[in-house]
C-alpha cells in the first residue's frame, strides 16, 4: 500500500487487535495497522506481504508491530510473521 492511496477498509482483526483488512482499487487486499489509515486513505507506505517460514528456519527480525514481526529469511524473502511463531 502506498501513502496517499485510497483503499476500501474492511474488518478489524479479532486475533491481532490494531490490524484492519483493506482492499485497493486493483482488488488486492492485505492487513495494515489501523493507525496507518485516515478514513480510506493510507498515510504511510506499508508492505502487506506475509512471510511463510518452516519450523526451525532462521529469520532476521527487522521490525515489530502489533504482535507481528517483519522478518528477512536467509533466502532473501521478506514479510510479516506472527511474533508467536518466533520463540
Amino acid at each position: 500500500m502506498a501513502r496517499g492511496e485510497t483503499v476500501t477498509p474492511g474488518r478489524l482483526d479479532d486475533e491481532y487487535p490494531g490490524w484492519r483488512w483493506v482492499t485497493n482499487a486493483a482488488g488486492l487486499g492485505g492487513w495494515v495497522p489501523a493507525d496507518l489509515l485516515d478514513g480510506a486513505t493510507v498515510t504511510a507506505d506499508f508492505d502487506t506481504t506475509e512471510l511463510s517460514a518452516a519450523e526451525g528456519e532462521a529469520v532476521t527480525p527487522l521490525e515489530t508491530r502489533l504482535g507481528w514481526i517483519r522478518a528477512l529469511a536467509a533466502d532473501g524473502r521478506e514479510g510479516w510473521i506472527p511474533g508467536s511463531c518466533l520463540g
